[in-house]
């Protein structure tokens, strides 16, 4: 290369333009490191600087992996003795083992634990040292230790699994971990266990009001709790028994009825029936009649009935009476009142149920307190599927304290609120919780109330119901009544709905249904692990009733919109048969994913001849589930030719429908086939 140091940088001589254009054609393609410009200097070519950069990033890599390795041992070192020192924080601050509350205890630590009436308390930090005195005296020294002490021992491999596994009659369940699901608020502790005054001499259970009690999906708690309360009691007779197509399926009972409409809700005697529920006439010629058939035994029998301005008359014995040997009972009063008249079965009796006869003029009659023995476990459902709490407190107050100062319950298990999510704030909750409690307390007030807290439902969050739970709690600890959180059982909606636990977005599955019905006997006191000896069969003198169970055949077919069409033609057996039949409608509009759900109750009697039907009741609706727009639909039956025809009609769509039947018949054990479709 010519080099020309003599000119100045910028020179324009064509030299030094050729000079430029060699050199920067060896710094951009040369292989060499280095090349000396026009006045000598050497620069570095674009070969070396990537040499250089190389070199440097590979230093640095060193380094840096040098210095994480140093850090991460440093690390290492540190997290072992914080791990240590975090181990013995536990072990140090760990619950201690539970003593009863006694005068002259001694609190110096914040870990010790007393047991008072079955619920755990811990010192507040502010009040050690002291020592007990009674219970009342020292209450502000003390927090509820809620599930903090479960959960210790949850935590504990050799007892957790155990914890969390219920072995009773209703099943081993594992549970997993719902204990763990809902945490204690402050305002929750000292209400969330409770022991009424009646624990372990407990007699008469009531339970409403909603289908969350009722029941849905063929399936509610109720049936399991009455199980396990038989073990811890024994039997004391079918119980109250409100004469209802609902109350008949669940209960197995019998249940025949002419001349006399069902209480429906907010219609006419709603405001006086204790569960929305019973059996009226406004203007009866004598040829009404009700027969109602228990499903296990009973020897006595209160029944109750409603006494009214203009009321009218009805006989009354057992379902071997005749007329004139039965009780006549005039209803009329001056003013609305509970009235009852009590049955008996005589001894060598063959009758098994009781039979109201010559209904005249208006009666409304509500159910019977069935009772087989002086001792011994008795229930009560008086909830009503979409029953709204708001609508139970608006009902009667005087007639509702004759109702409790007559049935005098031992435990009365208080759910309600569900239907009232978008209609009730929670001031609103808490003043219809407290008019129904403050009644129940004023005239029977050994009566042990709980209020129940529901589990999750879908979409809650949108509603009041949020509010409504705080105002639970804040009622139960003003009344100075028990509280059962469900959630804490069953955990989050999502929760329960993975595990199965939930049968839609409301109600508990079966499954569920079996682990709250423990959930509560164990709160109260009882153990859930007690074999159940069964109710007890009809004393010699008769054949005993039997219920048979089963299934008709599925149906499914396509109905357009507004034409009738038949599921069922029916006939039942000779012999005054009756059937209770539970069915599951499911409507799906066409063309789209909507659809809407029923459970419909009809029942459906019979007299002398075979394969044929005399009466069936209007179809009642214990739950429904409608998508919106996914219209809705009705269900009618009637007696046509000797058969029962239960029909179905679409309102508004053409609609796919899918209906699934039970049935349930009480008859004489020795009957072939009870019930035929046609």
């Amino acid at each position: 290369m010519a080099y020309s140091p003599e000119n100045p940088i910028g020179s324009t001589s064509p030299k030094d333009l050729m000079a430029n254009a060699e050199n920067t054609d060896l710094l951009a393609l040369g292989n060499e490191h280095a090349y000396p410009d026009r006045k000598g200097a050497l620069r570095k070519s674009w070969k070396g600087m990537e040499s250089d950069f190389s070199s440097s990033q590979n230093s640095r890599e060193q380094l840096y992996d040098l210095d994480r390795f140093e850090r991460g041992s440093e690390f290492a070192e540190d997290q072992d003795i914080r791990a240590a020192e975090f181990n013995w924080f536990l072990k140090s601050s760990g619950y201690e083992t539970p003593v009863d509350y006694a005068p002259g205890v001694a609190v110096t630590r914040l870990t010790q634990q007393v047991r008072y009436l079955g619920e755990l308390y811990r010192a507040k930090a502010s009040a050690i040292p002291f020592t007990t005195s009674t219970f009342a005296a020292d209450l502000d020294k003390w927090l509820s230790n809620g599930d903090n002490s479960i959960r210790q021992e949850l935590g504990d491999p050799r007892k957790g699994g155990a914890l969390l596994r219920t072995e009773s009659i209703y099943g081993s369940e594992q549970v997993g971990d719902t204990l763990n699901r809902h945490e204690l608020t402050g305002q929750e502790a000292g209400v969330a266990k409770y022991q009424g005054q009646n624990a372990g001499v407990a007699r008469l259970f009531l339970a409403g009001y909603d289908s969350l009690t009722d029941g849905a999906g063929g399936s509610d708690w109720h049936r399991y709790f009455r199980k396990i309360m038989r073990g811890q009691l024994g039997y004391g007779g079918p119980g109250l028994q409100l004469f209802d197509n609902t109350v008949a399926a669940q209960e197995g009972a019998a249940f025949g009825v002419s001349g006399m409409s069902p209480i429906v809700e907010n219609g006419q005697n709603y405001t006086y029936s204790l569960g929305g529920k019973g059996v009226y006439a406004v203007a009866a010629t004598g040829s009404a009649y009700l027969d109602w058939r228990p499903g296990s035994a009973w020897k006595s029998a209160r029944v109750y009935y409603l006494k009214q301005p203009g009321g009218g008359t009805f006989n009354i014995g057992t379902s071997d009476q005749t007329v004139a040997a039965m009780v006549s009972v005039d209803t009329v009063s001056d003013s609305f009142g509970l009235g009852f008249i009590d049955v008996s079965i005589g001894s060598g009796s063959s009758g098994r149920g009781v039979a109201v006869r010559t209904v005249t003029g208006a009666v409304c009659l509500f159910g019977g307190l069935f009772i087989n023995s002086d001792t011994g476990f008795l229930f009560g459902n008086i909830a009503r599927g979409g029953r709204k709490l708001a609508d139970v407190a608006a009902q009667d107050s005087l007639l509702r304290k004759q109702w409790f100062a007559a049935l005098q319950p031992s435990y009365f298990l208080l759910n309600g609120g569900a239907n009232d999510k978008s209609t009730r704030t929670g001031a609103q909750h808490n003043a219809d919780l407290t008019k129904i409690i403050t009644d129940v307390q004023e005239v029977s007030p050994t009566t042990s109330i709980v209020l129940i807290q529901h589990n999750h439902i879908y979409g809650e969050e949108t509603t009041f119901l949020p509010e409504q739970a705080l105002q639970k709690i804040a009622v139960a600890k003003a009344k100075g009544v028990g509280y059962f959180d469900v959630r804490r059982l069953l955990g989050s909606y999502v929760t329960a709905n993975m595990g199965g636990y939930m049968f839609d977005g409301t109600h508990p599955s079966d499954k569920a249904n079996r682990a709250i019905a423990g959930y509560y006997a164990e709160q109260i006191g009882f153990s859930a692990n007690s074999a159940d000896p069964g109710a007890a069969s009809y004393n010699p003198g008769g054949t005993d009733l039997v219920v048979r169970a089963g299934s008709l055949s599925t149906k499914h077919f396509v109905v357009a919109a507004g034409v009738k069409t038949q599921i069922y033609k029916l006939g039942l057996a000779a012999g005054f048969t009756n059937t209770t039949l539970r069915m599951t409608v499911c409507c799906n509009r066409n063309g789209s994913g909507l659809s809407a759900t029923k459970l419909i109750l009809v029942t459906v009697r019979n007299g002398t001849s075979g394969n044929s039907a005399t009466g069936v009741t209007t179809p009642a609706t214990a739950y429904s589930i409608l998508d919106a727009n996914a219209g809705d639909f009705t269900i009618s039956a009637e007696v046509v030719s000797g058969k029962c025809i239960i029909s179905t009609t679409p309102a508004e769509y053409d609609s796919n429908i899918v209906v699934e039947c039970d049935y349930s018949v009480p008859y004489n054990p020795s009957a072939g086939q009870v019930i035929f479709e046609n």
